[in-house]
């Protein structure tokens, strides 16, 4: 066995061992996601999640995964809570990159806060922004503040009824949906989804949810949390059932509208919801592709990636083995020539 062959199936053997630790890396298989939906909210959104599961045992906090209608559910909740707790302080906001990190691509995060710090409403966009760009494979939704029913609130929170009406939820919501309006130019996977006026069915009733809290004090005990059936109708119908394109028309077929003063009847209120941004069922950058639909595309052009790297390395295994073949019969001085522009 010459010196020559010996030097070349060295090195061909560590050039293969280098393209395959390389392929290995190209194609890794990740470990699937758990969840299809991330929750982050608070006290209402405890009772949510015990209206859709029936646990009752929860207390006044929640920190549970669960499967709703077939899909894999992270419920992050807690009382009484805001923007701070769950953004600012590290340890609970390692709790929500936690779940992130275990959600599967295309998963659905629902952020859902607000009613205890209208006052924050700076805070939210930007927070909302920073947890789109570092996992951009999900879809992050925040989810508009609900109205309150005033009058059982006022009975029951006389101390903060002043200072916390539909129309300060109004002006909450239309803050933050500008400020999202914003931040989803550089982040196509950022929406801002407002329910108040989404239609809801209930029995034979079909109402907007806003209508349903206002018109109808059955549905909530203290004016601020909704009882079963409407928590049941807004995770069904609401939550859970998105369709249409953002930037376009919605699941209740209502167009985006931005323009101060609609005239539109059907969506209008006695608070004047639909002042700025309260008549989407989506806001984000107009022009965007639909959730379902961007994960299509990323997944195609991960497909022809991956060919095309496949693809590349098969071509430099040949070109190798040329070279090699080319170093053994031929000149050394040549060959040498040759491989130096492959190495480098």
């Amino acid at each position: 066995m010459t010196k020559k062959y010996i030097l070349f199936k060295y090195i061909f053997s560590i050039m293969l061992i280098i393209l395959f630790i390389l392929w290995l890396n190209m194609n890794k298989v990740e470990a699937a996601g758990k969840y299809d939906y991330v929750m982050i909210g608070d006290s209402g959104k405890v009772q949510m999640y015990a209206a859709v599961t029936g646990d009752w045992s929860i207390g006044s906090a929640i920190e549970k995964e669960c499967t709703v209608n077939g899909k894999s559910v992270k419920f992050l909740g807690i009382g009484s809570i805001g923007h701070d707790y769950w953004f600012s302080n590290s340890s609970n906001y390692q709790k929500i990159k936690n779940a992130l990190s275990n959600a599967k691509d295309g998963a659905k995060c629902l952020v859902w806060l607000g009613s205890n710090d209208l006052y924050n409403y700076s805070k939210y966009p930007g927070s909302m922004n920073t947890l789109a760009t570092n996992y951009p494979k999900v879809n992050f939704y925040f989810i508009s503040s609900t109205a309150i029913n005033e009058e059982k609130y006022r009975q029951n929170y006389p101390q903060y009824a002043d200072d916390y009406t539909n129309n300060d939820i109004k002006e909450f919501n239309n803050r933050v949906a500008e400020k999202l309006k914003q931040q989803s130019r550089y982040n196509k996977n950022l929406f801002y989804k407002d329910i108040q006026n989404t239609s809801l069915k209930i029995g034979s009733q079909t109402k907007t949810l806003y209508h349903w809290v206002t018109d109808d004090s059955r549905y909530t005990g203290d004016g601020l949390h909704y009882y079963d059936e409407l928590n049941k109708a807004i995770w069904e119908q609401a939550l859970t059932n998105f369709s249409g394109t953002s930037g376009g028309s919605s699941s209740g077929g209502r167009s985006i509208r931005t323009n101060i003063g609609n005239t539109d009847s059907e969506n209008r209120n006695s608070v004047g919801f639909t002042d700025v941004l309260g008549s989407t069922d989506y806001y984000s950058n107009i022009g965007d592709l639909s959730s379902d639909e961007s994960g299509k595309v990323e997944s195609k052009i991960g497909a022809i990636l991956s060919v095309i790297t496949n693809i590349g390395i098969i071509i430099s295994l040949i070109m190798i083995a040329i070279l090699g073949v080319k170093y053994m019969l031929g000149s050394q001085v040549e060959a040498k020539k040759d491989i130096v522009p492959y190495l480098v």
